[in-house]
C-alpha cells in the first residue's frame, strides 16, 4: 500500500525530476517572447535538499537559483555536483525565508525579475506562494506550481482567480508518486491528483487579455503521464 506522503514532514518527501523535468520544458514553452536558455534566471523557492526543478532548468543552460528556508535540508543531493554549484549559474542557498527576506531578492527586482518561477509548494501556504512569486517575476515570466486539483475549488480563492487567472491547468492523469529521502521507506501518494498550474507576468498577461478581448481564460489540459517508462507528454491543449 502507497503510504502518504501528508502524514510525515514535507522534506521527507520529494518531486521525482520526471516531473520536475516536465514542468520546467512546458514553462520554456510558455514563456513569450521566448528567451535564449542562458538568458533565462530560474528560480525555486522551497527547493528542499534535492532541488528537481532547479536540476531541469540547469540541464537546459538556465542561470538558477533555489533556495530553502530548512538549514536542515542542507545536504545536496548527488546530482547536483560541485563543478554545478560552482559553475556561477547555479546557487543553492539555505536559512532564508522567501517571504520576508529580501537581501537576495532587490538586486534581481531592479534587474527586471525571475523569469521563470517553478516549484512544489506546501499546500497550506500555496496561495502565499503565488502572490510572492508574481511579485518577483519579471512582467514577461512565468509562475508554475505542482498542487493538488482541490486547489481549483474554494470560495477562498475566488478574489485570486478572477483577478489573476492561472492561464493553464495540466492534469496528470496518473496519481503523482513522491519519492521518500529513505529508500528503505518506499514512495507514495497523498490520494489526490495533482496538476500543474501557470501563472504569466503582468506584461504578459496584459498582452494575453489583449488578444482575448479583455477575458484571461484558462486553458485546461491533460498531462499523460501513464507509462513511467515513457515520455511525458501533453493532450487536449
Amino acid at each position: 500500500m502507497a503510504r502518504d506522503p501528508s502524514k510525515s514532514g514535507r522534506d521527507d518527501y520529494i518531486t521525482p525530476y520526471r516531473f520536475a523535468d516536465y514542468a520546467v520544458e512546458r514553462g520554456l514553452q510558455i514563456l513569450n517572447p521566448p528567451k535564449r536558455s542562458d538568458d533565462i534566471l530560474f528560480l525555486e523557492p522551497g527547493c528542499g535538499p534535492y532541488a528537481p526543478f532547479s536540476h531541469a532548468a540547469y540541464e537546459r543552460g538556465c542561470n538558477v537559483l533555489a533556495i530553502e528556508k530548512e538549514t536542515s535540508s542542507a545536504t545536496l543531493d548527488p546530482k547536483l555536483t560541485a563543478d554545478m554549484v560552482k559553475s556561477g549559474n547555479f546557487s543553492k542557498i539555505h536559512g532564508l525565508n522567501y517571504f520576508s527576506d529580501n537581501r537576495y531578492f532587490e538586486s534581481v527586482k531592479e534587474d527586471g525579475g525571475f523569469h521563470l518561477i517553478i516549484t512544489n509548494p506546501p499546500y497550506s501556504l500555496a496561495e502565499k506562494f503565488i502572490n510572492r512569486s508574481l511579485e518577483l517575476l519579471n512582467p514577461w515570466g512565468v509562475l508554475g506550481l505542482l498542487l493538488r486539483i482541490q486547489f481549483c475549488a474554494s470560495k477562498g480563492r475566488v478574489a485570486l482567480f478572477k483577478s489573476r487567472p492561472p492561464v493553464e491547468i495540466g492534469v496528470f492523469v496518473r496519481r503523482v508518486s513522491f519519492e521518500h529521502l529513505d529508500e528503505s521507506v518506499g514512495g507514495g501518494t497523498d490520494y489526490s491528483e495533482y496538476c500543474m498550474f501557470y501563472w504569466l507576468g503582468d506584461s504578459l498577461d496584459v498582452l494575453y487579455r489583449k488578444h482575448n478581448g479583455g477575458q484571461a481564460p484558462t486553458k485546461f489540459y491533460w498531462i499523460d503521464n501513464s507509462n513511467p517508462k515513457e515520455p511525458i507528454e501533453t493532450f487536449g491543449l
